[in-house]
């Protein structure tokens, strides 16, 4: 028969035991619960590394060497298809959005387990390559005793001479491999409405869209808004003005007095990127005390800018010959991608560049 003490006891036992498993059960559930968010961040920091690694993934597959986006076909369904990539312990999805010949922009949607990551990238093509450097020549660069501030990549197949005055932001890169694209001039002619039968004399100011057969001479004080496409050279005075692009099959020189010049690329009709100058032949314009250009100068022929004063320069320069800036005070030149990309008459020329931008994660 038991006793009092012994009911007691067994009493006490029991409560006892079923504290210890209600303990038990506690510590199991917060030990349980830390496994799971310890697995849930893990899996979420999977789920973003195969985001950026779909991003490398669809980059070397599809776009790094590609000269037109606008055929570009995702290689999975969309978020959360069937169809998907395995990547880095995940799946991801690809979209495509905001697609043209040169731009799109590519969202990678990764999962792992229960959680997910989005990842966002622009893409831009600039062509060519040698679009990617404030000053490009397939021959030499010379800076000679000049001074002044570069803000850029300086790159020649030859050799490159810099002045002590001369501060560079950027890499100098002598030797380098690439060669210049041809343009074909013939994109620019299109563009034009308007023909002039012979040379032309602008003596006051003029807009178009305007062909010349012969040459063209912008004189003393004159603005030109437009493209201006001359078969032969075009010779531009002081205190000339033009917003827009001088295009010329032979060269684009200066004469007289030459005090002050100003040339901004605009956009073509159909709101492409102009380049400032495209010339088929030198450009010289030598002897400035106050030149402004803004937007890309592309000669097959030598970029001849010395004895110069107080000169700025956005954009990039690229000549199939030399580029000449010798005893020039006050130059700063400064590279601008957004005026060389998608410039018209460059697409199926040359070497590639691809421009990565604005990354996010949505």
């Amino acid at each position: 028969m038991m006793t009092v003490r012994g009911g007691m006891a067994l009493i006490v036992f029991v409560f006892i035991m079923m504290v210890l498993g209600a303990l038990g059960a506690v510590l199991a559930s917060l030990i349980s619960n830390q496994m799971t968010t310890a697995i849930d961040g893990l899996n979420t920091t999977r789920a973003f590394y195969a985001a950026e690694g779909g991003l490398e993934w669809i980059l070397e597959r599809e776009f790094r060497t590609d000269s037109d986006f606008s055929d570009n076909v995702p290689p999975t369904d969309a978020p959360f298809g069937i169809s998907s990539v395995s990547l880095a312990g995940g799946e991801c999805w690809f979209e495509y959005a905001n697609q043209d010949s040169a731009n799109v922009d590519i969202t990678v949607t990764a999962r792992v387990g229960e959680s997910v990551r989005v990842v966002q990238q622009h893409l831009a093509i600039s062509v060519p390559a040698t679009f990617g450097s404030v000053q490009f020549a397939t021959g030499s660069i010379h800076l000679s005793n000049s001074t002044g501030n570069v803000a850029g990549d300086i790159t020649a197949v030859g050799e490159v001479n810099l002045g002590v005055g001369v501060t560079v932001l950027g890499d100098v890169t002598p030797g380098s491999p690439l060669e210049i694209p041809e343009l074909d001039f013939s994109e620019y002619e299109a563009m034009t409405n308007e023909t002039v039968t012979g040379n032309c004399i602008f003596e006051e100011d003029a807009s178009g869209y305007i062909l010349v057969e012969g040459s063209v001479t912008l004189e003393a004080g004159v603005a030109f808004t437009g493209i201006l496409y001359a078969r032969g050279n075009i010779t531009v005075e002081k205190d000339v003005t033009v917003e827009g692009a001088l295009i010329t099959e032979a060269n684009l020189t200066t004469s007289g007095q030459k005090q002050n010049l100003s040339v901004t690329a605009g956009l073509s009709p159909t709101g492409s990127q102009l380049p400032a100058m495209a010339v088929g032949g030198n450009v010289t314009l030598s002897g400035y005390d106050g030149l402004t250009i803004h937007g890309l100068v592309y000669a097959l022929g030598n970029i001849n800018m010395s004895n110069i004063s107080d000169l700025e320069f956005s954009g990039a320069m690229v000549t199939d010959q030399h580029i000449n800036m010798n005893n020039a005070d006050e130059i700063n030149l400064t590279y601008d991608a957004a005026l060389v990309q998608d410039i018209p008459g460059f697409q199926e020329a040359g070497e590639t560049a691809l421009v990565i931008t604005e990354w996010r994660e949505l």
